[in-house]
């Protein structure tokens, strides 16, 4: 009996030992702060490697400051700041890779975050100091991540179409028109220059500047007939069609001097611009009060002013170019030459000299287009 005893108390105690063991493995395993927060964290990455990187950045924001100082606080640092860069945190996202550039000289991912950072327009500068070598952003890039799948040699153009497209939607136009251009050579015969061709084409649209507009909607059209936009940029089009044919209905057209005015024409195709100026000039002197051909002077100071770098002599250009248009004024008053006249006091900063004429075409012509575009002007 006294055996038997025995051996059930020392199966008792081996039993209580194992229990024992196993609750303390137990609490080592599931509930130590480290491994809950390297669980975590590795709970995040696969998150983000499946493109889920809103789920990715929740977890990551609660778990960034414990990493403060520890080993993994780079590369939690690193994957925190794409996870808001890819859900279109950028102020953040640009915080935290400073944070992690300033804090961590040696990490080992520098390309790759100097790169999201010039992504960001953010990018960091370096200064040389006595023999050290001088630390500059690689213009040339090499390798990162590609923006929704594989690692690319120029996957930084990949990045800077997801914040162009980000800025775009946020209605940010400007900004986005400055981003597709950098880019837009870059996706040129690719299949993501449909996007680029069209959102640039719309915000130069959003921005009243509807000479761009139609160049990047006419190039959508050129490369992309059947594309995924073509009944938004088939509409903008004819719609935009009676502004672009602004003298066609006006009556002016029997006064046309079709002798001279050819003159003229063949001149500026001979790449004589200026000497056609000067001849226009001279036939206005002979006929000031011809309104076909203030039209006509008006149209290659416009050209002028576009071709021209100079910003000084581009206002020059628009302030002769009103002149004209608002000596037409005394013959003929059309809705056509109340937009060209609007555009040029709005390009020119005069505001409240455009609202006039805003107003005027919205009195004539509230439903057409350039009434539309009046409109918005007038709703600012």
């Amino acid at each position: 009996m006294k055996k038997y005893l025995s051996i059930a108390i020392l199966l008792y105690i081996l039993l209580f030992s194992l229990n024992s063991f196993s609750i303390e493995l137990e609490k080592t395993i599931y509930n130590g702060d480290d491994y809950y927060f390297i669980h975590e964290f590795e709970r995040a990455q696969k998150y983000f490697d499946a493109e889920d990187y809103e789920k990715a950045n929740d977890i990551y924001n609660d778990i960034y400051l414990y990493f403060s100082n520890r080993d993994q606080e780079p590369e939690v640092l690193f994957q925190y700041g794409k996870s808001l860069f890819k859900t279109g945190k950028f102020s953040e996202a640009t915080r935290i890779f400073k944070k992690l550039d300033k804090k961590y000289k040696d990490f080992k991912k520098k390309d790759e975050l100097y790169k999201l950072l010039e992504a960001l327009n953010e990018a960091p500068t370096r200064e040389k100091k006595d023999s050290e070598e001088t630390i500059i952003f690689p213009k040339a890039f090499i390798e990162m991540e590609e923006a929704n799948k594989n690692k690319n040699t120029n996957a930084d153009k990949y990045e800077k179409l997801e914040v162009a497209k980000y800025r775009f939607k946020n209605k940010e136009y400007k900004k986005a028109i400055e981003l597709f251009k950098e880019i837009e050579g870059f996706f040129e015969g690719k299949q993501q220059a449909e996007d680029i061709y069209y959102m640039t084409g719309k915000s130069f649209y959003e921005l009243k500047n509807i000479e761009d507009a139609v160049k990047y909607y006419k190039k959508y059209q050129n490369f992309f007939r059947f594309g995924k936009y073509q009944n938004q940029v088939n509409k903008t089009l004819n719609d935009l069609n009676e502004i672009q044919q602004t003298f066609s209905n006006i009556q002016l057209a029997k006064e046309y001097d079709r002798l001279n005015i050819k003159k003229i024409d063949a001149m500026v195709e001979a790449g004589f611009l200026d000497k056609a100026i000067i001849s226009m000039k001279k036939m206005i002197e002979l006929d000031p009060a011809n309104p076909v051909y203030h039209f006509k002077i008006a149209s290659l100071y416009n050209m002028k002013k576009n071709i021209t770098g100079n910003k000084y002599w581009t206002v020059n250009y628009a302030e002769d170019e009103l002149e004209h248009y608002l000596k037409i004024l005394n013959k003929v008053e059309t809705p056509e030459i109340f937009y060209n006249i609007a555009k040029l006091y709005q390009d020119l900063g005069e505001h409240e000299q455009a609202l006039q004429y805003w107003q005027k075409i919205y009195d004539k012509v509230p439903n057409t287009t350039i009434g539309k575009v009046a409109k918005s002007f007038l709703n600012k």
